[in-house]
């Protein structure tokens, strides 16, 4: 009998090696759940029942427990790989068979749907259109790896606070390139008909007791200058010289001297037209004769472009600028539609795409200001 139960003890205790051998193996195994190996005693017993002085005869494997508690989380550089921090498992999919699992390392297979390493579906739910998850049977998730089409930016909303301590600007007028002229930027991503990202910026310029203009900036100048800037684009004699200049570029052989005339043409058409925008816009004489300078050194630079040619115009554009609106506040902090009116909000900004880039020139974009107030500190 004693040989019995020493040899019991020996199997069981070989049994507990072995689970903690396995867990020690998967100690690096993702979503792998150690086990405990939880003993029992063994009684002998009779037909007529154990004597009160019985001894036990040795010890027996009750259960191999499997543990569920928290493990380590890991951040990898794949997209898809999940932890679960809590209770809960993934569920899984493979031949009809519904699985669970821990393990979070997830890719998408040729089709798009997401999968376990071991190929088996990964199954949720699907969401509507406004981000709300729809109760119905897990179905396996697939991601679509087609192009999106985009969807322009058209509004804004701004909930900001302006520090009502802040004082009048010294330097005027406003310029978006003197941080001096204007008490706050505020600068946001929107996108074009393309998808491309530009970005607006909403100047404040505090001009009395609760009320600041608001001035709209693209990708850097404020708006009024880049409506000049581009003017060019809508011009068909700077139009016509730009086509020209392209072909002589395609011949073949090249004529260089076609090429620089081409490019010089190109640069007195879009003088003209960003000259005569300036000055509808009530650009200076000084200013008007800066961009014919610019465009006359960019049309004679050997192996310029016109973009070029219109960058170096871009730049010596300074035209007044225009605010988009202005906000007033009440004596409490608020916006007040009273005292805007016969301003309302949203305000409409006409965002300029420039350069061109094959999406629409302008993007009509509304600004609002819920939640906007004007304390005394942000």
């Amino acid at each position: 009998m004693s040989f019995q139960q020493g040899l019991s003890g020996l199997n069981s205790a070989a049994k507990s090696l072995d689970v903690i051998g396995n867990n020690i193996a998967n100690s690096s195994t993702v979503g792998f759940k150690g086990s405990t190996t939880e003993f029992a005693d063994v009684y002998a017993r009779s037909l007529n029942g154990a004597g009160a002085t019985q001894a036990g005869i040795g010890v027996s494997v009750a259960a191999i427990a499997q543990q569920f508690t928290q493990g380590n989380i890991e951040t990898t550089a794949n997209p898809l790989d999940i932890a679960i921090n809590g209770g809960g498992f993934f569920r899984t999919q493979m031949g009809g068979t519904i699985q669970y699992t821990r393990n979070g390392q997830f890719s998408l297979d040729k089709n798009g749907f997401v999968v376990t390493p071991q190929g088996a579906n990964v199954t949720g739910y699907g969401v509507a259109a406004n981000g709300q998850i729809l109760a119905s049977t897990p179905t396996p998730l697939q991601i679509s790896t087609t192009d999106m089409k985009p969807v322009a930016t058209t509004k804004v909303d701004t909930s900001i606070n302006l520090d009502s301590r802040e004082t009048v600007p010294t330097n005027y007028p406003f310029n978006a390139n003197d941080a001096t002229t204007y008490n706050k930027q505020v600068p946001v991503s929107v996108y074009d008909t393309l998808g491309n990202s530009h970005t607006m910026s909403l100047y404040y310029v505090k001009t009395g007791s609760g009320t600041w203009d608001v001035y709209a900036g693209a990708d850097g100048s404020e708006i009024s200058n880049v409506n000049v800037a581009k003017a060019a684009n809508d011009d068909a004699t700077a139009q016509a010289a730009r086509a020209a200049w392209t072909a002589a570029t395609k011949a073949s052989p090249q004529d260089p001297a076609a090429v620089a005339q081409a490019l010089s043409d190109y640069a007195a058409a879009a003088s003209s037209a960003v000259s005569t925008a300036a000055g509808s816009a009530g650009a200076t004489a000084a200013t008007v004769t800066a961009i014919q300078a610019a465009a006359t050194d960019g049309g004679n630079t050997v192996g310029a472009t016109p973009d070029q040619v219109d960058q170096a115009i871009a730049a010596a554009v300074s035209v007044p600028s225009v605010p988009v609106g202005t906000l007033k506040f009440d004596s409490n902090g608020a916006l007040s539609a009273a005292l805007m009116s016969p301003q309302t909000l949203p305000l409409s900004v006409a965002f300029p795409i420039y350069p061109a880039t094959g999406a629409k020139e302008t993007l009509a974009i509304k600004a609002g200001f819920n939640g906007s107030t004007q304390y005394g500190a942000d």
